[in-house]
């Protein structure tokens, strides 16, 4: 009952799914299914939503992280006894803390503890191509 208590607090608290998707079409073409299945996440209005949440969980008798900082918002992880990976994380500060809403997507942004890596994660990633999506006048 408790964890039927809980998923229905994170439902109210406004939380939004993500359905499996399919890693790699060319397995599925072959009538392989690869699945991945996302983090079920539930939004929080503030840092302090996440800790009552966190308290409650815990309350529940499951394990569940720190709050952690991820420079864009705060968050928690937990697994529901099936082994679901759920995270609660808050909306604010959101996104445009370091680029206005026209440059989001158009620079890498890393967190602060993956700079000195900026190098050898730049070398890896593919090219990203920003494209112009505005209606034309």
């Amino acid at each position: 009952r408790t964890i039927i208590l809980l998923l229905g607090m994170i439902l109210v608290a406004g939380c939004f799914w993500q359905k499996p998707v399919v890693v790699d079409e060319v397995y599925a073409k072959k009538g392989i299914r690869l699945i991945a299945v996302m983090p079920i996440k539930g939004k929080a209005a503030d840092e302090n939503m996440v800790r009552l949440m966190r308290g409650k969980i815990l309350e529940a008798g499951l394990p569940v992280t720190e709050v952690v900082d991820r420079s864009y918002f705060q968050s928690i992880y937990f697994r529901e006894p099936g082994e679901v990976l759920f995270e609660i994380a808050t909306d604010p500060p959101g996104f445009t803390v370091d680029e206005t809403p026209a440059e989001l997507g158009s620079h890498l942004k890393l967190p602060p503890w993956l700079e000195p890596g900026r190098a050898r994660i730049e070398r890896v990633l593919p090219p990203v191509i920003v494209r112009d999506i505005r209606p034309r006048r």
